[in-house]
C-alpha cells in the first residue's frame, strides 16, 4: 500500500492523472478558457461528470453517424486521434477509419448533433481545446460556433448511450473532458517534456513475411486526361502491421494530387507512405486512400512494397517511419501568366445584351475543356438523412493541372431538371463553349463548374429543393474539394443558378451558406425566392462580406419577372452589403423564361465572378 501511495504521489507530482485507461496528459496551469495543445496522437475522450467515453454509436462507422457516451471498453469507436491543423483547431479521427467528429450540417445553434462523417477537414470537423479551472480537464469547442458553444453531453445525463451534442458555453462538469492516451503512457506538451518512452523499437529491417502479407487492390476511373485511382491495402501478415511504404511506378502512373497519404518520388517511382492515423493495420484490416494524375494510363501498373514492420497488437513504437510533411505539400499555386504570354490572347468579352458568337462557337482541339460525369454519396435529408448515390457533371478548365487550385462555380438548374439540365453532359455544351472560349481569349482565369442535382432527397420531391444547403455543406462541396484541386475558402467559391436554382441561391446560398461562398448570381429566380426585406434581415449580422451578386430576368417573363424583381431589384435599397455598381447588378432586357436569358446570365457572371 505504501508503494502504490509513492507511486502515486510521483505521478501527480509529474502532472499527471491516473484513470480507468491508464494515464491523461495534463497542461502546465493555465488560467481557464485559454487554449491548450494537446499533442497528436490517439487518445480516450471522458466525460468528467459521466466517467464515460466518447463513443462511436454501435460501434460501427457509415456514412453519418451519431456519437454518445458510453462505458469504457477500449473499442475501436472510443478511440480518437488528434491532429492539429496548425490554426489552433484540431480535427478528430475515429479508430474506425477516416471519419472524423463532426458538427451536423456546420451548424452554428444550440443542440446541434454531433456525430462521425468522412474526413474533409472542414469547419464542421475542427475544434479547439480549451483549459478549465482543473489542471487536466478541458472543455472541446467547435469552430462551427466561433468556439462559442462547447461538445455537451445531453441533459447533463450520465446513462450509456446518451447523446453529445453542441451547446453554448456553460462550464458545467458535462461539458468537460480528459484526453487519455490509448497506450496509456504519459503525455507532455510543453517541448521540455520528457521524449516519448523509448522501448527497443522493432527491427528496421522488416521479415520478408510482412511484406508478403500486404495485399494491394486498386481501381481506375479514368475521365480520357484525368483519371482516378482508389486503393486498398489489407494486411493478410498474421500481425498487426505499423508503418508500410508502397512504391508505384511513375512511367505508368502519375500522382498529380492525393489522399490520406503522403507521396513523394525516388528515382522512377513514388512513394507512398501513411499519414499518422492509418500508418497502423490490424490483421485482417484494410486502409483506404486516393490519387488523381493527368494523361494516359492502362489497365494495370506495377508496383512493390517495401518493408512493414510487423507488430504485437498492443505496441505503440516511435513513429519513426512517418515521413516528413512537407515532402508532399501540393506547390504553391503559380501566378497566371501574363496576356502577352498566350498567343490566343485576345480578350473582347463585356456584359452584354447577348453572347458573340467568338465565345459560343464550340471548341475542340486547343483550349478545350473537359467534361466529368461523377457519381457521389449524398444524405436523404427528407427521409432520415440516409445515404445514396447521386450524380453531377463537372467541367474542367483546358489545361487542367493538379499542381494548381481552381475557384469553383455550383451551378444549379430549374424545377424540372436535374444535373444535365444546364446541358454540361458533352463537347456541343454551351456552358463548355463559354467557358472554353472566355479561357482561350483571356478573357478570364479557368474555374471548375460543376451542376448537380438540386434536389436532396431519393424521391426527388420538390420540397427537397429546399434542403439542397445541406447536401451542398455535407456531401457534395466535401466530395468535390477532396477530389479536385480546388480552393477551399468562400473567396473563391461562387453559386448561380436558373429559375429554382435562382431562388436556391438567392435563399440558401446567400440565405443558409454565406459562409461557404462569396459570388451569387441568379438568372430569373423563382416565385418561392426571398423578397429582398427578408433577406436584408437575414444578413442583419452577417459578417462574410458579398463580393457580387448578379441578376438577370427577361421583361416578358411571366412566370419569374414580379418573384425575381422583389427579391433582388431593389435590394441595395434595403441592405447596405450590396452597392449598385460595386457588389451588385440587376439585369432586365427583352426574353422570357427561357435558356436564351440563361446563357445570356451565364456568360456574363463568368466574366464577373472571381474578380476580387
Amino acid at each position: 500500500m505504501k508503494q502504490s501511495k509513492r507511486i502515486l504521489a510521483k505521478a501527480l507530482a509529474f502532472g499527471l492523472v491516473v484513470t480507468s485507461f491508464g494515464m491523461t496528459m495534463k497542461a502546465d496551469v493555465e488560467a481557464a478558457g485559454d487554449t491548450a495543445h494537446i499533442s497528436d496522437g490517439w487518445y480516450y475522450i471522458k466525460g468528467v461528470q459521466s466517467q464515460k467515453y466518447l463513443t462511436v454509436e454501435g460501434n460501427k462507422a457509415s456514412g453519418w453517424t451519431n456519437v454518445c457516451i458510453s462505458s469504457g471498453t477500449g473499442v475501436e469507436g472510443q478511440k480518437w486521434y488528434v491532429t492539429n491543423t496548425n490554426d489552433g483547431y484540431i480535427n478528430l479521427t475515429s479508430g474506425l477509419g477516416n471519419y472524423m467528429l463532426d458538427v451536423a450540417n456546420g451548424e452554428d445553434i444550440d443542440s446541434a448533433n454531433v456525430g462521425i462523417y468522412q474526413g474533409y477537414g472542414g469547419n464542421a470537423q475542427k475544434f479547439v481545446v480549451k483549459t478549465t479551472d482543473n489542471n487536466g480537464i478541458y472543455s472541446i469547442a467547435t469552430k462551427a460556433s466561433n468556439a462559442a458553444r462547447n461538445l455537451d453531453v445531453s441533459g447533463k445525463k450520465t446513462a450509456d448511450g446518451t447523446n453529445v451534442i453542441q451547446y453554448r458555453a456553460s462550464g458545467n462538469q458535462n461539458q468537460q473532458w480528459q484526453f487519455e492516451s490509448v497506450d496509456g503512457q504519459a503525455q507532455e506538451t510543453q517541448p521540455t517534456a520528457a521524449p516519448t518512452p523509448t522501448p527497443t523499437p522493432q527491427p528496421t529491417q522488416t521479415p520478408a513475411a510482412s511484406t508478403k502479407g500486404l495485399e494491394l487492390s486498386y481501381t481506375i476511373n479514368n475521365w480520357g486526361s484525368v483519371y482516378q485511382i482508389s486503393y486498398k491495402i489489407t494486411n493478410k501478415t498474421g500481425s498487426t502491421v505499423n508503418g508500410w511504404t508502397l512504391k508505384v511506378n511513375k512511367n505508368q502512373v502519375n500522382i498529380g494530387a492525393s489522399w490520406n497519404v503522403n507521396v513523394k518520388t525516388s528515382g522512377n517511382y513514388y512513394v507512398i507512405t501513411p499519414v499518422e492515423w492509418n500508418k497502423t493495420i490490424a490483421n485482417g484490416a484494410s486502409v483506404e486512400f486516393g490519387s488523381q494524375g493527368t494523361g494516359s494510363i492502362g489497365d494495370k501498373f506495377d508496383y512493390e512494397f517495401e518493408g512493414a514492420a510487423t507488430v504485437q497488437p498492443t505496441q505503440a513504437p516511435a513513429p519513426t517511419t512517418t515521413p516528413v510533411p512537407t515532402t508532399t505539400p501540393k506547390p504553391t499555386p503559380t501566378p497566371t501568366p501574363a496576356p502577352t504570354q498566350n498567343p490566343h490572347y485576345n480578350p473582347t468579352a463585356t456584359i452584354s445584351n447577348s453572347i458573340p458568337s467568338k465565345y459560343s462557337a464550340v471548341r475542340s482541339g486547343a483550349g478545350s475543356g473537359k467534361i466529368v460525369n461523377i457519381s457521389y454519396t449524398a444524405h436523404d435529408y427528407s427521409a432520415n438523412n440516409r445515404t445514396y448515390t447521386k450524380r453531377a457533371n463537372v467541367y474542367l478548365p483546358a489545361g487542367y493541372d493538379s499542381s494548381k487550385k481552381y475557384p469553383v462555380l455550383y451551378l444549379l438548374h430549374g424545377i424540372g431538371g436535374n444535373e444535365n439540365e444546364w446541358g454540361l453532359t458533352g463537347n456541343n455544351s454551351q456552358v463548355k463553349a463559354i467557358m472554353d472560349n472566355l479561357t482561350y481569349y483571356g478573357d478570364i482565369d479557368g474555374f471548375i463548374v460543376v451542376t448537380p442535382n438540386g434536389k436532396a432527397s431519393a424521391s426527388g420531391s420538390t420540397d427537397s429543393f429546399y434542403n439542397f444547403g445541406k447536401e451542398l455543406r455535407n456531401d457534395l462541396i466535401p466530395y468535390i474539394d477532396s477530389h479536385y484541386s480546388t480552393y477551399t475558402d468562400r473567396e473563391h467559391r461562387a453559386c448561380a443558378g436558373l429559375s429554382m436554382g435562382g431562388m436556391q441561391t438567392i435563399n440558401i446560398g446567400i440565405g443558409e451558406c454565406v459562409d461557404l461562398f462569396g459570388y451569387f448570381g441568379a438568372f430569373s429566380a423563382a416565385p418561392t425566392s426571398n423578397t429582398a426585406a427578408k433577406t436584408a434581415d437575414i444578413l442583419k449580422n452577417n459578417k462574410y462580406p458579398i463580393y457580387y451578386f448578379y441578376n438577370i430576368c427577361g421583361l416578358q417573363d411571366g412566370i419569374a419577372y414580379s418573384s425575381a424583381s422583389t427579391a433582388a431589384k431593389n435590394l441595395p435599397s434595403v441592405c447596405n452589403q450590396f452597392k449598385n455598381g460595386q457588389n451588385f447588378m440587376w439585369q432586365e432586357l427583352n426574353g422570357g423564361h427561357d435558356f436564351n436569358i440563361w446563357y445570356l446570365g451565364f456568360y456574363n457572371f463568368a466574366q464577373i465572378a472571381f474578380k476580387k
